[in-house]
């Protein structure tokens, strides 16, 4: 009988860990370790699904199972917007999980860790991020913006030192699944509502670019991640991005086209994220792909069809 891959997620109630368990559970090839602080609410998720993987769910004061194949740190305090100001949840709340996924290693040392950064590690990006690209923190003027981009890089700094150890820091630009909280003060729930609730969506002048990986890609990401780790020492961040990003105005189209959104735009609108000003929030550093094997097979555009027609499916 073959053995499971044994694997488990910290912060199971995120957006991107439900598109992963949503992978995961559909292969009987995995055991599923899920954390979280609320037990209820990640077995109301998994009742959704189609399961077939062995499934724990517990909360953090329950022990890791030994041995595992896969640690995925999903741990994230939540929107700018939702945590009210206390924006040092950052550092604090980011640390403390993240040694906890070390400690682990240092007991299970062929674990590979996966760790979902972010691509605000780069600073605030005029272009694309590239293999050459600096960070510009202002260190004498660190304000609320800069505060989760800074924690990040602090996170891969700790790991690129632990060369020892199979440690994978995914930097997301943008992430859009069916799984996506709507309620979320983003660009794209607030497309999302608009269309649902038949309102005219106020929108900035800015022009941007995102990327958006699709779940499926994702997944892919993380099992090569792993089998290339199973082989020889994996550690180095990778850039996350799809075969192609899109521009806000092809963002628009599709759903004005689609889905009858309306909107206009408003000179006045103030936006608040946790990186400052983004317009080409993207990669282009695509090196490290090569390295372990790996290329996405769905573009923003796609994914973007094809989990909008499932969040907005009336099945």
């Amino acid at each position: 009988m073959k053995n499971k891959f044994k694997v488990i997620i910290l912060g199971a109630n995120s957006h991107i860990a439900k598109g992963l368990i949503y992978n995961l559970v559909c292969d009987d090839n995995f055991e599923l370790y899920l954390y979280t602080t609320n037990k209820d609410k990640t077995k109301t998720f998994l009742k959704t699904l189609n399961i077939k993987a062995n499934i724990f769910v517990k909360n953090y004061g329950q022990n890791f199972p030994k041995n595992a194949d896969l640690i995925i740190n999903c741990v994230g305090p939540g929107t700018p917007k939702s945590m009210n100001g206390h924006y040092e949840k950052w550092f604090f709340l980011l640390e403390k999980f993240d040694n906890l996924c070390l400690s682990y290693l240092e007991k299970s040392p062929k674990t590979l860790y996966v760790h979902f950064s972010s691509g605000a590690v780069y600073g605030t990006l005029k272009d694309a991020a590239t293999k050459d690209s600096v960070n510009d923190f202002p260190v004498n003027d660190l304000n609320w913006q800069r505060f989760y981009g800074l924690s990040k890089l602090y996170a891969e700094g700790k790991h690129r030192a632990l060369f020892a150890y199979n440690i994978v820091d995914l930097r997301v630009f943008s992430y859009f699944s069916r799984f996506i909280n709507i309620h979320e003060d983003y660009f794209l729930p607030n497309i999302i509502n608009a269309i649902k609730n038949n309102q005219v969506l106020e929108i900035t002048q800015d022009d941007m670019v995102r990327d958006f990986i699709s779940t499926k890609d994702l997944f892919k990401l993380i099992l090569t991640c792993l089998k290339y780790s199973k082989k020889q020492i994996l550690n180095l961040p990778l850039d996350v991005i799809s075969k192609k990003p899109i521009t806000k105005k092809q963002i628009l189209n599709f759903f004005v086209k689609n889905y009858g959104l309306k909107y206009k735009v408003s000179k006045g609108l103030e936006i608040k994220n946790s990186g400052g000003v983004k317009n080409n929030y993207y990669s282009k550093y695509k090196e490290p792909f090569k390295k372990i094997g790996f290329t996405p097979s769905q573009t923003s555009l796609e994914t973007l069809k094809i989990e909008t027609a499932r969040l907005l499916s009336k099945k």
